[in-house]
């Protein structure tokens, strides 16, 4: 993010993860905040920053959002980069491996590949360590010779990029495609049964709202063996605390229905 941000205007949505946030405060760049998911707040401070003398603009987001399970807008979202000529770095951390072609994550979505910059995280779906950036030959040629973290780094063994490397020629095969369709339809017959936002995230909040309400209940679905911890400021805003429910392949339609009913009578 240092090398990326440096000598522009960065634009972040509000619900970015810490390391976003971190990386973006290490370019020591300025920075706009917009309101999660919010394409006209982005829109009004880019109009405003029209004529900044900061040089390229950045927009930094999520494909999907890691806390809140909902998506980007990324088609509209390519758009406004087209309009105001900005480049976008999409984090694809919980997208990669259950989402797009080849289960390679939404990036597609997006118009413009030149102006796009997306993070590929190994430690969720593809059960790995380590992450991959994906961009044009241009910003690759610029990160090589200017992002110091990367720079200043042991390289990876040969060993990890062939594990790497097996594990992206899996994603090709028709066996984890119809994995990947499963979970998804298990996440949206959940979130339907939930009342949440009928999508595929297997991601599912619940918004408790207080500290105290998470954490009882929380203990109470401990007593009766379901770990789902409690999700507190700061974290999330004060005013989105609650549970996160992250659902897996494995997870069996009994299990998630029993899940459902112990939910349903806690809350």
């Amino acid at each position: 993010m240092p090398a990326l941000a440096k000598h522009s205007l960065v634009f972040s949505d509000e619900l970015n993860h810490a390391s976003l946030i971190d990386g973006i405060r290490l370019s020591g760049s300025p920075y706009h905040i917009f309101r999660h998911n919010d394409l006209n707040h982005l829109e009004d401070l880019l109009k405003k920053t029209k004529d900044n003398k900061s040089g390229q603009k950045l927009i930094v987001t999520e494909s999907l959002f890691s806390m809140s399970g909902d998506f980007s807008h990324l088609e509209s979202l390519s758009q406004l980069c087209d309009r105001y000529k900005a480049l976008l770095y999409l984090d694809e951390a919980h997208s990669t491996g259950l989402f797009g072609d080849n289960l390679s994550g939404l990036s597609r979505l997006v118009k413009n590949q030149d102006f796009l910059v997306s993070l590929h995280t190994g430690g969720k779906a593809l059960a790995s360590p380590g992450a991959f950036v994906a961009c044009s030959q241009l910003i690759q040629n610029h990160l090589i010779n200017h992002c110091r973290s990367f720079i200043y780094s042991t390289a990876p063994s040969a060993l990890f990029m062939r594990h790497w490397l097996a594990v992206l020629k899996l994603l090709k095969q028709q066996d984890q495609q119809k994995r990947a369709k499963k979970l998804r339809q298990k996440a949206l017959q959940m979130r339907q049964a939930l009342g949440l936002e009928p999508t595929e995230s297997p991601i599912l909040f619940i918004n408790l709202k207080t500290t105290d309400q998470a954490l009882k209940v929380s203990k109470e679905l401990s007593a009766k063996k379901y770990f789902i911890p409690a999700i507190r400021y700061p974290t999330v805003p004060k005013d989105k605390q609650g549970l996160r429910i992250v659902l897996r392949y494995d997870h069996k339609d009994k299990e998630i229905s029993a899940l459902l009913d112990t939910l349903k009578s806690l809350l």
